[in-house]
C-alpha cells in the first residue's frame, strides 16, 4: 500500500510522508523511496491521526534522486509493476 499511495500522492501533485512505528523494513523502504518517515508521538488513536494528518499536508518532495524511487514513483506503481511482469524468462 505504502507504494500506491506515494505513487498516486506524487501523480496528483500532492505531498506525502509515511507515517508508522521505528526503523523498521516499511521506515527502510519509505527512505529508499525518497519519502519522509515519521512515527506518532504516541500511542493514541490522536497522536496517529496527527501524524497522518501531518503527513497528508507535508509539501511534494523534490524530484526524486534515486532510480528506485523514480522507477516506483514517476512510473507509477502500477506501471512498473507491469514492467517487471514483461516477457517471461525462458530457462
Amino acid at each position: 500500500m505504502l507504494w500506491h499511495w506515494a505513487a498516486s500522492r506524487r501523480a496528483v501533485g500532492q505531498g506525502g510522508r509515511a507515517v508508522g512505528y521505528g526503523r523498521g523494513w516499511l521506515a527502510e523502504e519509505a527512505m529508499a523511496l525518497d519519502l519522509p518517515w515519521q512515527a506518532p508521538t504516541g500511542c493514541s488513536g490522536s497522536a496517529w491521526l496527527a501524524a497522518l494528518a501531518a503527513g497528508a499536508a507535508a509539501p511534494v518532495p523534490p524530484v526524486s534522486t534515486s532510480a528506485y524511487a523514480r522507477a516506483i514513483l514517476d512510473q507509477g506503481f502500477a506501471s512498473w509493476c507491469a514492467a517487471q511482469l514483461g516477457t517471461p524468462k525462458v530457462g
